[in-house]
């Protein structure tokens, strides 16, 4: 099985339309930038958002912060995909690309909304 990075709206479909056990079926590990999930999936949907971090205090999600990406040593990386992609992807699809790229996963979830 494969890892994956989630944008936000595809969480708020996933979750609202009772398909979130799609990810964790498919997906050994889903990842999410802290962004992300403070940000915009608060700002989006706080129900989605509090199931949400119910599933990463139970360890089905991990919440990647730009500490963790700097303690890993990528932190620059992720930072230069945000910058060569910045002009492609809305700011949720950003994060959620560059964080994939970062991470060396090969999908990147998103509706693309």
């Amino acid at each position: 099985m494969m890892n994956a990075s989630l944008d936000t709206d595809i969480v708020i479909h996933l979750y609202l339309s009772g398909k979130r056990d799609l990810l964790f079926s498919i997906f050994e590990k889903v990842y999410m930038h802290e962004y992300l999930c403070e940000k915009e999936l608060r700002r989006k949907s706080l129900t989605v958002y509090n199931s949400f971090t119910s599933d990463v205090d139970e360890g089905l999600v991990e919440i990647v912060k730009n500490e963790n990406l700097a303690e890993m040593g990528i932190y620059g990386l992720f930072e230069g995909y945000k910058r060569d992609y910045e002009y492609l992807f809305d700011m949720g699809e950003l994060y959620a690309v560059s964080l994939a790229k970062a991470l060396g996963l090969f999908a990147f979830l998103s509706d693309d909304n």
